[in-house]
C-alpha cells in the first residue's frame, strides 16, 4: 500500500499596512510659510504710481492697491512720514494731502520716499502730465525665495513615508508580496520567502529631522520583522515608515494571516500596553495660537488672491476690508483643527 503525504493547504490573504501618518501640524505650518512668502513677494514687486493728465485729473494706482482718484488742484502738501516696522526697521511713506483725502503710498526706504515726494511736488507745481512711481523693496524677493524653500522642506518632512503597503500572501502562502502605493499608485514591489517564519515583530525607531521643537522627541517610525526558525530576523521593508500603532496592527494582521498563535509579550500585548497620546494643556494652547496665526494668514492670503483675480478679470478692485472675514474664518478653522489633532488618542 502506498501512502501519500497530505497536500499542504494553500494560504491566501492580504494585509493593508498603513496609511502611514503624516505630520499635519508641520504641513499646515508649511502652508502658512508659503502664504507668507507669497505676501512678501507681492510686497516686493508692488509698484504704486501717481499719474496726472493735462486736465489735472490724477489717480494713484498699483498692481495690488485699488485706484484712488483726486484732482491736482486739491493737493495742499506732499510730505514723507518715517515709520518703524515691527522689527525696528525704518520706512518712508509718501503722504499726499488732498482734502478731504489723505493718500498714503506704499512703504519704501526713506531715501526713495524723499525722491518720490520731490518729484511729486515738482509735477503738481508744473500742472503738466506726469507720472511718479514708488517701487516696493525688491530685496524682499530673497525672503520670499527663502520662505518657498522652507515651505518645500517642511512639506517634504511632513509627507515623509506617505502612502501605504499591501502585504499579500503569494505562491500559496510560500511568499509575501510587498507593494508600496502612494495615492493608490504602485511605486515599488518586492517578494520575501515565508519558509520557516515563526513570528512577526516590530522594530521601532525615530526619524531624524530638522523640524523638531526643543525638548520634543523626533517622530516615531518602525518596520515589520520576520522571525525565521534559525533565529534570524528579516525586515519586510528596507526603510522604516512613520508611526507606532500602525505597525503593531499590521504585524497582528500578518500573524493572523500566517496562522501564528499569539505569544506572551508579542505584538498583541505591545498594542494593549500602548498609552494614549495626551497633549499638555499648555501645548494645546500654543497649537491653538499657531492655528489662529496660520489660519488667519491662509484666510487673508486666499481672500487677497481671489480679490486680485477679480480685479484682473473685471477691472474693479474690491475693497480691502474683505480680507478681514477671510482672516477670521481662517483663524477659526485653524483653532478647530489644532484642537482636533491634539485630542487624547492612540498614537498613529
Amino acid at each position: 500500500m502506498v501512502f501519500r503525504a497530505p497536500a499542504l493547504r494553500a494560504r491566501t490573504g492580504r494585509v493593508a499596512y498603513g496609511p502611514f501618518p503624516i505630520r499635519i501640524g508641520l504641513l499646515l505650518g508649511s502652508v502658512g510659510v508659503l502664504v507668507l512668502g507669497v505676501i512678501v513677494f507681492a510686497i516686493a514687486i508692488e509698484r504704486e504710481e501717481v499719474r496726472c493728465d493735462a486736465a489735472g485729473a490724477c489717480v494713484a494706482d498699483g498692481r495690488i492697491a485699488r485706484p484712488r482718484s483726486f484732482a491736482a488742484r486739491e493737493v495742499k502738501d506732499v510730505r514723507v512720514v518715517e515709520e518703524r516696522g515691527s522689527k525696528g526697521g525704518t520706512y518712508g511713506v509718501v503722504v499726499i494731502d488732498a482734502p478731504p483725502q489723505q493718500l498714503r503710498l506704499m512703504r519704501t526706504t526713506p531715501r526713495d520716499a524723499a525722491i518720490a515726494a520731490g518729484e511729486l511736488r515738482a509735477g503738481f507745481a508744473r500742472r503738466e502730465p506726469f507720472a511718479v512711481a514708488v517701487d516696493g523693496p525688491i530685496w524682499m524677493v530673497a525672503i520670499a525665495i527663502g520662505a518657498l524653500a522652507a515651505a518645500i522642506a517642511m512639506v517634504r518632512s511632513a509627507l515623509f513615508g506617505i502612502g501605504r503597503l499591501d502585504l499579500e500572501l503569494a505562491q500559496g502562502g510560500a511568499a509575501l508580496r510587498v507593494t508600496r502605493r502612494v495615492l493608490g499608485i504602485p511605486v515599488g514591489a518586492r517578494e520575501l520567502s515565508l519558509e520557516g517564519v515563526r513570528d512577526v515583530s516590530v522594530e521601532h525607531g525615530r526619524i531624524s529631522t530638522f523640524f523638531t521643537a526643543r525638548g520634543q522627541l523626533p517622530p516615531a517610525c518602525g518596520r515589520l520583522l520576520l522571525h525565521d526558525a534559525d533565529g534570524s530576523k528579516r525586515p519586510v521593508t528596507e526603510p522604516s515608515f512613520p508611526g507606532t500603532v500602525v505597525h503593531l496592527r499590521a504585524a497582528i494582521a500578518l500573524r493572523a494571516a500566517l496562522e501564528l498563535e499569539p505569544r506572551p509579550g508579542g505584538v498583541e500585548d505591545e498594542l494593549a500596553r500602548t498609552p494614549l497620546t495626551v497633549t499638555p494643556l499648555g501645548s494645546r494652547i500654543g497649537f491653538a495660537w499657531l492655528g489662529i496665526c496660520t489660519g488667519s494668514l491662509v484666510g487673508a492670503g486666499a481672500t487677497a488672491i481671489v480679490a486680485f483675480a477679480v480685479r484682473a478679470a473685471t477691472g474693479v478692485a474690491p475693497d480691502t476690508v474683505i480680507i478681514l472675514p477671510g482672516a477670521g474664518l481662517g483663524a477659526a478653522s485653524g483653532v478647530a483643527l489644532s484642537l482636533y489633532f491634539t485630542r487624547a488618542r492612540l498614537p498613529r
